[in-house]
């Protein structure tokens, strides 16, 4: 068993201290961006990515896109897995995990092909990864009524 699959769903660490040490100095980082028709953002954003952490890959699914998404992505230095058909961001992103485990990456982040996203929020997103907790989010606050205190879901 690798060390990501000694992470428990609360963020303690189910194997030794020497996988705690692997895992916060590991390269291997796989950005998934599922894309479905993103060929006017595809580039931007895999350059972005690519620019901002080196030493990172770059996997686009290309979820059943009928554009130049893949074409342009490859382009970019990104590398592509193409679906047969649209399985939507679900099946996408199922597929970049799955590709992520296959290839022994050590992590994997969700990264939105339409240009949502921030690179230079990556950085934010793996500080608690480097500490064994797992991080989830959504692109944009929740929109809560003043005097009430709200968290990101």
């Amino acid at each position: 068993m690798n060390a990501p699959e000694r992470i428990a769903h609360n963020g303690e660490d189910r194997g030794s201290k020497r996988n705690v040490s692997r895992l916060e100095t590991s390269s291997r980082l796989l950005i998934i961006v599922p894309a479905y028709n993103e060929a006017a953002t595809i580039r931007r954003v895999v350059r972005a990515l690519r620019a901002m952490r080196r030493g990172c890959d770059v996997l686009v699914v290309n979820d059943g896109s009928d554009d130049r998404t893949g074409e342009l992505a490859r382009a970019a230095g990104a590398r592509v897995l193409d679906l047969a058909c649209n399985l939507g961001v679900g099946g996408a992103m199922q597929a970049g995990y799955q590709y992520a485990r296959q290839e022994g990456y050590d992590v994997a982040v969700q990264f939105d092909g339409d240009g949502q996203h921030r690179a230079s929020q990556i950085e934010a997103i793996l500080e608690p990864v480097r500490r064994l907790k797992c991080v989830s989010g959504r692109s944009r606050p929740i929109d809560v009524p003043e005097g009430i205190t709200g968290t990101w879901r």
